[in-house]
């Protein structure tokens, strides 16, 4: 086991989580909490308004743009709505692990510290997700052509790439 910090240098708080992604030009892009109608499933582009409603986020322009302040500011009244991001601008890819994919999440956690180590990312950002499961933010220098991945030769997909427009839940959010 390596001995390494989860979210370095990055506050366990969504207001610092957001001013983290504005810091590395990503966008902060909110996630409503799961609801029971509507199609808000806690890991989609969502937001609550200030009475709690619920409301889908038309996230499509900030593939290639950052929300303006005015967006935030909509996005983001509500204490409930979580914070997530696109993959993709500035190069920035989040490689994806879910302990469902693994016998454990013990399993799920000791293969990811091994890449860690293996690649060097000791001092990447990485995110511990809610859902038991783990945010790698690496720069890539091509955007990867794949999406779902194995860690071993002929192993089964255990993970996701998610680079250019795909969105992923961050911590603290609650999914």
């Amino acid at each position: 086991m390596i001995n390494y910090t989860p979210n370095p240098g990055i506050p366990e708080t969504r207001e610092g989580t957001i001013a983290e992604l504005k810091r590395l030009g990503l966008p902060a892009i909110p996630v409503a909490p799961k609801q029971k109608r509507g199609g808000f499933s806690g890991k989609n582009p969502s937001y609550l308004d200030q009475s709690g409603k619920a409301h889908h986020c038309k996230h499509g322009q900030y593939h290639e743009e950052l929300p303006s302040d005015r967006d935030d500011r909509k996005h983001f009244e509500h204490p409930n709505t979580g914070v997530g991001t696109l993959g993709g601008h500035g190069g920035h890819v989040f490689i994806d692990f879910d302990s469902k994919n693994y016998e454990s999440e013990q399993a799920c956690k000791a293969d990811v510290e091994r890449l860690i180590v293996k690649y060097g990312l000791e001092r990447t950002r990485i995110f511990k997700t809610g859902a038991e499961g783990w945010r790698i933010v690496v720069k890539s220098k091509q955007k990867p052509w794949f999406t779902n991945f194995a860690t071993s030769p002929n192993g089964k997909h255990v993970g996701e790439a998610l680079g250019k427009g795909r969105f992923t839940v961050l911590p603290p959010s609650v999914h």
